[in-house]
């Protein structure tokens, strides 16, 4: 019986001190902190834990960690932070790490989702795995951590959005912000030498990245399926880029390189990279890039100008800006606009229309190029002015929704439209130039012969020549529509008779618009 009450006090033993792994707490601005005692001779030290792990009543709120505690006496320096000390801790929302931190330990922030930021003090060494995995809210870090090189620390961080590095960190550590879908701002300070290998893999919002001059080192699938990345610029010293480090960046339409001599890279460094993507390189150095093994894949290495330009469109949904040629030598850009559909150029912001165009810099240039939608004529005719009047017409944008109206006089009505519909007034989405006649007739049969029949206009269908006559009443001009609207021809009459030659006019059905002093009217012919 004695031995199985000792083996019992043993398993008590062990889930206690497994569960309350702390040797003392202390209270600092009102928050109870819990620790462990690290080193008990000088120096003293001791690392932050928690009360009972994985339990979110551990910590909430704001916690400030000092950088010493007092125990019995003793004065310890806070220099670490311990495996799983803050982890769960979901009503946590903001954390203060001292300087005297040198160590944050496994899973120490795991799943605490009430973190939207957090800052690393640059006198971190060390992060162990999963730190701060499963931080479902976070979307700031201030990371200055020197040379830390553990991985993984903020990967799959779904909300991280900014990331911006100290002005002391060396090295960003491998996988550091892999699968940060979110992640859209970095900034790498001019102290960073090294990127670390899967450093922002899968990070795929990431449009842009701007690599400065200190860095020699990029790693293995550094920014590796970033499949929305479109612009790169890597600096000057640059050593070698590692393999596959660009890879499946199926987007990246310009990489500026800013060193003279073409850096080392792999194979696979720019997999899947379009090699219609533009190389911008100094002046003087495209030959160099052009020879280089590995970077003679893409088409368009071209040498940097000396000044900068920007163009952008007045609206991103009208139109885009494609760079047709770059001559560094003579500072001569060459710029095309290119519209989308049912959308067109108009002109450059200082006026001038040429497109594509020539640019020879002397400064700094900022150009916008001028979009419109497109425009459609319609026109609306009456079959007889005499019988009923018409309004509608004119020049609408691209897929504007307008009304045409046929008006009839006294004793006449509306029949249809030369389509068949017989909707009055109607509405039409714009899409095309377009011609509506409205067809009127008389109300009764006694009315129906009246100012019928004066009209002649023959052969019908036509092949070379067109014969108008309007007996006595004098025509003052003649026009002929297409069947989407446009005017092929305006005639001068000024008589009762014309003979109009068609042997310019297409196969195709055409309506005739005879102009008088009395009335329009309106006859539909069949070109063979």
């Amino acid at each position: 019986m004695n031995t199985v009450k000792f083996i019992l006090a043993i398993i008590v033993i062990t889930i206690s001190n497994s569960l309350w792994a702390y040797d003392f707490y202390a209270v600092n601005n009102g928050d109870t902190i819990y620790y462990n005692i690290t080193s008990d001779t000088v120096p003293y030290t001791v690392e932050v834990t928690y009360k009972i792990q994985s339990d979110s009543m551990n910590y909430s709120g704001a916690i400030i960690i000092p950088s010493t505690v007092t125990y019995e006496t003793l004065t310890y320096t806070v220099t670490s932070i311990g495996d799983n000390a803050f982890e769960a801790c979901s009503d946590l929302t903001f954390i203060s790490i001292p300087i005297s931190i040198q160590t944050i330990g496994r899973y120490a922030f795991s799943s605490c989702t009430g973190l939207t930021h957090i800052t690393i003090p640059d006198s971190v060494k060390t992060i162990g795995f999963a730190a701060f995995v499963m931080n479902t809210n976070l979307t700031t870090v201030n990371f200055n951590a020197i040379n830390c090189n553990d991985y993984g620390i903020f990967a799959r961080n779904n909300k991280l959005a900014t990331l911006i590095f100290g002005e002391n960190v060396i090295r960003i550590p491998n996988g550091l912000c892999k699968a940060c879908e979110f992640l859209t701002t970095i900034y790498i300070s001019n102290s960073v030498k090294i990127i670390g290998d899967q450093a922002f893999r899968f990070c795929k919002y990431l449009t842009s990245i701007h690599i400065p001059d200190s860095v020699v080192f990029i790693g293995d699938y550094a920014f590796s399926d970033c499949i929305n990345l479109q612009y790169v610029t890597i600096g000057k010293f640059i050593d070698s880029i590692g393999d596959a480090a660009f890879e499946n960046d199926i987007n990246i339409s310009e990489i500026t390189m800013k060193g003279v001599s073409p850096p080392l890279i792999k194979e696979y460094t720019f997999h899947n990279v379009s090699t219609n993507s533009i190389v911008c390189v100094p002046c003087g150095s495209s030959g160099l890039y052009q020879s280089a093994s590995n970077w003679s894949r893409f088409k368009n290495i071209i040498g940097s100008m000396k000044f900068n330009i920007n163009i952008t469109p007045n609206d991103a949904s009208m139109g885009s800006i494609t760079y047709l040629q770059k001559h560094c030598e003579s500072d001569t850009v060459i710029v095309e606009a290119v519209a989308k559909p049912h959308y067109h150029f108009l002109c450059w912001n200082d006026g001038i229309a040429d497109n594509p165009r020539t640019i020879i810099l002397f400064q700094d240039t900022v150009f916008t190029a001028i979009f419109a939608i497109d425009t459609h004529s319609v026109t609306v005719l009456s079959n007889d002015t005499n019988m009923g009047t018409v309004s509608g017409s004119g020049t609408y944008k691209y897929n504007q929704m307008i009304t045409i109206t046929a008006t009839p006089k006294p004793d006449y009505r509306f029949v249809k439209w030369h389509d068949g519909d017989t909707n009055n007034p109607r509405t039409i989405r714009l899409t095309q130039d377009t011609v509506f006649t409205a067809e009127f007739s008389t109300k009764n049969s006694i009315l129906q012969n009246r100012n019928v029949g004066t009209l002649s206009l023959y052969p019908n269908p036509v092949q070379d020549v067109l014969y108008i006559d309007n007996c006595e009443q004098i025509i003052n001009k003649v026009e002929i529509y297409n069947m989407s609207g446009k005017r092929i021809k305006c005639i001068p009459v000024n008589d009762t008779k014309i003979i109009l030659s068609m042997d310019d006019v297409c196969q195709g059905i055409y309506f005739v618009n005879i102009n008088t002093k009395q009335t329009n009217v309106v006859r539909k012919i069949r070109k063979d």
